[in-house]
Parts: C-alpha cells; structure tokens; sequence
C-alpha cells in the first residue's frame, strides 16, 4: 500500500533491471519487497527476453492476471513502435493498471527511449538505481548498504554513469 495515495502499489520492473539485480546477487529482495506488501510484476515479454528465468522470478505478476478485463481507453502505438517487446509489455501494462484507477504504478525501467515514452505518457517511472533508493526508503536495506550497491552498479552490464550513480546518493539516500 502506498503511503502516499493509499492504493496498492505496483512496481512494473524490465529486462536490464532484472539483469543488473542478479549481478548484484539481489534477486531475493524482490520476494522480501513483496513481503512488505509491494507488488512486483515482471510482463511475460521481459521474462520471455532472459535468457534464463531465475526461479526466484518466475512466478511473480501475472500480467493476463493482472490486466484481464482492463482495457485501455486511448490508443498509443505510434509511441511505442519504436521499443523492444519487453519495454512495451511493461508500459502496456503500466497504463492498464493505471487506468483502472485502483493502483499507484511504477515502472522501473533503464531504457532511455523507454522513459521518454514513460514521460510522455505520464507514467511513474524510476531506474534500476532508483529501484535501490527506493528499496533504502521502505525500510529494507540501509544507508550504507545501498551505497554499496548504488556504486556496484557500476560494475554489472547495465550502462549507467558515476553522475547518477551520485544524484541517486543524494535522494535520502
């Protein structure tokens, strides 16, 4: 549940966050954000472009689940031509839960084209870095832990620089 607006609160997570996670060793802290009550959802088309579905992953968010009987009220291909499958899974998904108007939803997701899409449709978006401050503002990781894996960041196959490596130190972090 979302402090903020009291509804429950989705994370609608990609392919290089969920890459860059299991570099870090971390895959576990999604089960222990569901725990708390977050609901983690991973689209089929980002499980479908791992090449290999940790099991940790694999059973969570149903997007068919999740998005039966939603519809979307607008129609956006021309934004989302130009993305790969899972980023537009995600997004899709994004905005049919929104639209229900029953969910905070959150996308997390690296992909620049994909965020500018995000922007433009007014959808709650963060990084895999953001991910980690946000895992540091619920309570379940610490300061100096989420420095650590802010600046490991560094060093797994997502493309990220020192600069937002550093901007996400400064957000209560």
């Amino acid at each position: 549940m979302s402090h903020l607006t009291g509804k429950e609160l989705y994370l609608i997570l990609d392919t290089s966050c969920l890459i860059a996670l299991n570099e870090l060793d971390i895959l576990e802290y999604l089960a222990r954000l569901k725990e708390m009550g977050i609901n983690i959802v991973i689209p089929k088309a980002v499980k479908e472009e791992l090449t290999s579905v940790p099991e940790l992953i694999r059973d969570f968010g149903s997007t068919t689940a999740l998005t039966e009987g939603l519809s979307l009220s607008h129609d956006y291909p021309e934004v989302l031509l130009r993305l790969g499958p899972g980023e537009r899974d995600v997004i899709l998904t994004a905005l049919s839960l929104r639209e229900s108007g029953k969910y905070e939803v959150r996308v997390v997701i690296d992909d620049r084209r994909a965020r500018n899409v995000c922007e433009r449709l007014n959808i709650d978006f963060t990084g895999t870095a953001g991910l980690i401050v946000f895992m540091k503002l619920v309570g379940l990781i610490e300061r100096e832990e989420a420095h650590s894996l802010l600046d490991s960041l560094l060093g797994t196959s997502l493309f990220i620089t020192r600069d937002i490596i550093e901007q996400a130190k400064e957000k209560d972090c």
